[in-house]
């Protein structure tokens, strides 16, 4: 068993820190499309009250997600939110960016936000969000 004596704590911690730093890019993504998605349902629709809370509620959450993922509140997420610390796997975490992913995708069903509505640019920002998370 020679190739077991190393430790991979090296290997691992690496691998670790890039998988949270592509969760963080990814929850950027989500945030920059739900307020694009905001903005275009302000535009398009007459009744939008509903859509931007849902729209807000997920920003939030991505806001929230990323503070999870870096070390600045790491007392306050031990103790408030324990299965989202750093001592706990990724479960909690991956089924909330389920969830975001899953309300990103799901609103591109709506006339406020179809692809004609948005423009393909803004389009393409709110499917890659969606999908990456």
């Amino acid at each position: 068993m020679p190739f077991f004596k190393k430790p991979l704590a090296g290997p691992g911690y690496i691998i670790l820190n890039v998988i949270r730093a592509m969760n963080i890019i990814g929850l950027f993504a989500v945030i920059v499309a739900s307020f694009s998605m905001l903005v275009k349902t302000f535009i398009v629709s007459k009744f939008f009250f509903f859509d931007a809370v849902s729209h807000v509620i997920t920003a939030a959450l991505s806001m929230f997600l990323i503070l999870t993922e870096t070390p600045l509140f790491r007392t306050y997420i031990l103790h408030s939110w324990p299965l989202l610390s750093p001592s706990h796997g990724f479960v909690t975490l991956g089924i909330l960016m389920t969830i975001v992913g899953v309300s990103v995708l799901g609103n591109l069903n709506k006339e406020a936000t179809s692809q004609k509505s948005l423009g393909v640019s803004y389009w393409r920002i709110v499917i890659s969000s969606g999908i990456v998370v």
